[in-house]
């Protein structure tokens, strides 16, 4: 929207098909209460157009290179603290979204009209807030490979229609951490071995040692 490359109108359209196809995957899988999340949106919806003048114009003062090592920053920290169902002490749930919306804060005020803001914060809670809970209702089942597949092969038409080099560095990066280091992870575990040494805590395998020890400490 910032170049022109893509309508305003058209992003909400598109957006609004996705959402409704990808509430609806979610509810029969898991359920939903259609009356609250409803109450919810409309929260949202007349709340985010309120305040999307301000946050249009909250960052307007700072440089465009400032906002776009910010929003960087600010994904580098999204994507290390995601809960990818692995349980880590990294894992930060809340400290990932909020690194993800104060990204796309950052961006917004580079658009040229609050409506384009308001659009572009949606897009970003679809993407960053309500998208992973509908990948974790499908997770494990056949409908999961094919849903990160389609949103793979959709991310590499969006960076074809931007840049090739960028384009590029993504396929570089997926086959090198989709590919390459899980194969090295499974090659080098028969490297693995453990080491035994006057270090490690005395095991007792019955009790004949144990009296033993007893006897060697009277």
């Amino acid at each position: 929207m910032h170049n022109d490359w893509i309508q305003t109108y058209t992003v909400i359209y598109l957006f609004i098909f996705i959402t409704l196809t990808c509430y609806i995957l979610y509810v029969i899988i898991a359920g939903s209460d259609i009356l609250r999340h409803t109450k919810t949106v409309l929260i949202y919806i007349v709340i985010g157009y309120l305040l999307s003048p301000v946050l249009h114009t909250l960052t307007d003062t700072v440089s465009t290179d400032t906002i776009y090592a910010w929003s960087v920053i600010m994904m580098l920290i999204h994507l290390i603290f995601f809960d990818y169902d692995v349980p880590a002490a990294v894992v930060s749930e809340s400290l990932s979204i909020n690194a993800a919306i104060f990204s796309s804060v950052c961006l917004v005020s580079r658009l040229s009209t609050p409506f384009d803001a308001f659009v572009l914060l949606t897009v970003s809670v679809l993407f960053f807030v309500l998208s992973p809970h509908l990948f974790k209702a499908y997770s494990g089942t056949t409908l999961f490979n094919g849903m990160c597949f389609v949103a793979l092969f959709l991310t590499l038409i969006t960076l074809y229609s931007v840049s090739s080099v960028l384009l590029c560095y993504f396929s570089f990066f997926i086959v090198v951490l989709c590919v390459y280091c899980p194969m090295m992870f499974v090659k080098w575990q028969r490297y693995k071995d453990n080491i035994y040494g006057p270090w490690d805590e005395a095991i007792i395998n019955n009790s004949d040692d144990l009296d033993e020890c007893l006897k060697d400490l009277c």
